[in-house]
């Protein structure tokens, strides 16, 4: 597993070491048996996450034995560890007094779930819930939830930066990077490209992309108003989601007016319609806000399916144009204005048939993530990082 060699301002990261090479019998290391792990949430709620779904499927190939988070209660079970994707599932955030007694009680369940040593281990997927209902309470409880947090698994060292730099706490919490993995055995419908273009009014004009559940922090609006600056002959647009709310669905739609060349697929995209939008298109526009975003799936997904995309310049992002390379994943500065004047470049760059996705591959990742586990064990057990 590669480690982060992150070094934060301040405090130095724990990184941990790999103890089946570096550390001696005695050290803690568990003995060879299933590991028992706990996972939020649970697989049968990753089927609109394909991505975890098949981490995980792979994960429990390795030896371990995955059993589904569906309640507070189940954390006074016994596991070896316990696996938060999104900690802030645990609250519902809409009441005060539903969202206080559901802290209080996670995080004192989770403190005598680790008193019975468990180790618990939580995936930096965002730096932020990207809608923050009550901004106070979240800071209270992911800093105690934080408190109590074993591992830390990032998907690239300049993620763990942009994590660290969020959370300072972080920098005492061992890290373990595993990378994102790939979509491409998932999405593998044949498409039918010349059916979607005369269906949707595409003509031969580069085509930008602007795919996925569409929120607020992904401003969407805003790429429609630069798109209406460009000078003629425009580049045709394609945007392709549902709407987290009609209030943006319809700020969307009268952003867009009647001009012909922005193209609304504002709904649900189904598995088999997503490899045909994707070979329609020339480049995934990305331009996200940085203040909640992190790591994007959808990205992953452009790459899988052979296209270019177009991300704000950040730590994290630069991971991935490491990873796969400056012709597949381009930076801009997170402008609208910014995301259409590269995603135009990158359209008329030529590049190669695919990106190679190796480093994505799940049989990787699962075992990587297998050695996550044993790591976060022996942190727990060994008493390397204590409650704070």
């Amino acid at each position: 597993m590669r480690r982060s060699q992150h070094r934060p301002k301040g405090p130095s990261l724990s990184v941990i070491r790999n103890p089946a090479r570096n550390e001696s019998a005695t050290s803690g290391r568990p003995a060879a048996r299933p590991i028992d792990v706990l996972l939020s949430p649970g697989p049968e709620r990753l089927k609109d996450n394909p991505c975890l779904s098949l981490l995980f499927a792979e994960v429990s190939r390795c030896d371990v034995r995955i059993a589904p988070f569906s309640g507070r209660s189940d954390l006074l079970s016994r596991h070896d560890v316990i696996h938060f994707n999104w900690p802030e599932w645990l609250v519902r955030w809409n009441n005060v007094r539903s969202a206080l007694f559901d802290v209080s009680t996670s995080l004192g369940l989770l403190w005598l779930a680790r008193r019975r040593g468990a180790a618990v281990v939580w995936t930096g997927h965002d730096l932020e819930p990207h809608e923050l209902p009550r901004p106070w309470l979240w800071r209270l409880f992911q800093g105690l939830f934080l408190s109590q947090t074993d591992l830390l698994i990032s998907f690239g060292n300049g993620a763990t930066t942009l994590l660290v730099d969020r959370y300072p706490r972080l920098a005492q919490i061992p890290v373990a990077v595993i990378p994102h993995g790939h979509y491409r055995d998932y999405y593998t419908a044949r498409p039918d490209v010349t059916a979607f273009r005369a269906q949707v009014g595409l003509d031969q004009r580069p085509v930008l992309l602007c795919f996925g559940l569409i929120k607020y922090y992904k401003n969407i609006p805003g790429i429609i108003r630069a798109w209406k600056q460009l000078p003629a002959p425009r580049p045709q647009l394609v945007i392709a989601g549902r709407p987290v709310s009609r209030e943006l669905e319809a700020e969307i739609r009268s952003e867009a007016g009647n001009i012909p060349d922005v193209h609304l697929l504002l709904r649900f995209i189904g598995d088999d319609e997503v490899p045909t939008i994707f070979a329609a298109a020339n480049v995934l526009l990305m331009p996200y806000a940085a203040r909640s975003a992190l790591n994007s799936g959808v990205a992953h997904l452009a790459l899988s399916l052979g296209k270019p995309a177009v991300l704000n310049d950040t730590a994290a992002n630069r991971d991935v144009r490491e990873t796969f390379g400056g012709d597949w994943v381009h930076l801009c500065d997170g402008t609208p204005d910014g995301a259409l004047r590269v995603g135009l470049e990158a359209a008329a760059t030529p590049r190669p048939a695919a990106p190679d996705l190796s480093p994505a591959e799940y049989a990787r990742l699962g075992s990587q993530m297998r050695e996550a586990y044993l790591d976060a064990m022996v942190s727990r057990r060994s008493g390397r990082h204590q409650l704070a």
